[in-house]
């Protein structure tokens, strides 16, 4: 006894020629998009060239720079946007806290 009857090879079938159908029209919308896209630069695959790279400046004068972009009014609204709060360091204070107590 065959287990798939005739109308449900014929679902099959359909479903098949359907999904075919699907696949080639993916496929055809592909090529239609690569073929009507205008072609871009290839900017990334350019390395960049330098005359002369400068040396890295000593550490104490790149903490006196930072300590001198920090006093500036922008500085200062970076650090108070980046640093916490009264309110926040006591918060943080707790959490690392129960962190410490709970670390099993």
């Amino acid at each position: 006894m065959d287990v798939l009857t005739s109308p449900t090879r014929l679902a099959v079938a359909g479903a098949l020629v359907a999904l075919a159908a699907l696949a080639l029209l993916v496929a055809a919308g592909a090529v239609y998009v690569e073929r009507h896209t205008p072609p871009r630069l290839l900017t990334e695959v350019y390395t960049p060239t330098f005359r002369h790279v400068p040396d890295n400046p000593p550490f104490g004068a790149t903490l006196r720079d930072l300590r001198k972009d920090l006093l500036t009014p922008r500085g200062r609204e970076v650090l108070r946007s980046v640093l916490p709060s009264e309110g926040g360091v006591l918060w943080l204070t707790l959490l690392l806290t129960f962190a410490i107590a709970f670390d099993f």
